[in-house]
């Protein structure tokens, strides 16, 4: 064989050489990828779409809510907030036209009044699911005592809550039942989620839970002492809500009342106030004044929740 046959031999096996050190292991890919296809669910076109539009919300409402720690109840879809950004927006834009407003003011309101809104009603939300958990919790821990006394393990146990449960205790359960299934610990799951809701009357739960399936003990005993003291709670909270009542109806007559007097003084006489509003000087003494109010409202209402919360 002469020196330039062996040579071509050689270049010859050499590339198939490199080209099939690269193509065994992209077919050895490509075997992996359609075995882990046969048993893992690829998700559809419109679990794909829902999904994406959970992240978006999901940032949309962190975005609006700065300064919050917990969100988990906060379930406004990503189109609403998008609409109530733009449709507050513009309606304080609109306002401000109509009433002579200078446009130094008009948008920097109108900004405001777009995050104030969409923010005030997730805070709102999440106020409400924390109560409605907190209203509903000794009830569930009930249902986990009569089921733990019937036999029934504690990981069954949670997922019979997450399903029989009223809102947003099921949620919460179901949450909890999955991160179970997918290899959790007990304890790791109940710190997560405690970490999550962020609530007393749960950490006591977590608490008490996590002690006995370390130390062992009876736990229908000691969810029962718990249920019990979770239900003194709520009543020491009812009751310090009711003799602030009229404090807290004050408080909302002290913090509306301005802004009534504004706009009936706007439907009756609006030259009067049109100087606040047609110069500077006047746009300045508003922004004091409102930002006063805003003050003395939130000064009020965090004594109200301080007293309140227990």
């Amino acid at each position: 064989m002469q020196p330039l046959h062996i040579a071509f031999v050689l270049l010859f096996g050499g590339l198939a050489c490199l080209v099939g050190s690269k193509l065994l292991p992209q077919r050895a890919r490509i075997q992996l990828t359609q075995r882990i296809g046969l048993v893992q669910v690829q998700p559809t076109a419109p679990a794909a779409r829902l999904a994406r539009a959970d992240r978006i919300g999901e940032t949309l409402r962190r975005w609006l809510t700065l300064g919050s720690r917990y969100r988990w109840g906060m379930r406004l879809s990503p189109l609403l907030l998008v609409a109530l950004l733009l449709g507050s927006g513009a309606a304080a834009v609109l306002l401000g036209q109509a009433l002579g407003v200078t446009p130094w003011l008009t948008l920097p309101g109108a900004a405001a009044l777009s995050i104030v809104l969409p923010r005030a009603i997730l805070r709102r939300q999440q106020s409400r699911a924390e109560a409605a958990f907190m209203n509903h919790f000794p009830d569930a821990i009930d249902m986990a005592i009569r089921m733990l006394r019937a036999g029934l393990p504690v990981t069954a146990i949670v997922r019979v809550i997450g399903r029989e449960a009223p809102s947003p205790i099921n949620q919460v359960f179901t949450r909890l039942a999955d991160q179970l299934e997918i290899g959790l610990s007990f304890t790791e799951a109940l710190n997560a989620m405690s970490e999550r809701i962020g609530l007393a009357d749960f950490r006591f739960f977590v608490m008490a839970v996590s002690l006995q399936s370390d130390t062992g003990g009876n736990l229908a005993t000691t969810l029962e002492t718990l249920s019990a003291i979770i239900r003194k709670r709520r009543e020491i909270r009812l009751q310090a809500r009711s003799s602030t009542a009229e404090v807290r109806v004050s408080a909302l007559l002290l913090g509306g009342l301005p802004l009534l007097v504004t706009v009936l003084l706007l439907v009756t006489n609006p030259r009067y106030l049109l100087p606040l509003f047609a110069d500077r000087r006047g746009n300045l003494i508003v922004l004091v004044a409102l930002a006063m109010l805003g003050f003395g409202v939130v000064s009020m209402r965090q004594m109200m929740r301080r007293v309140t919360r227990v």
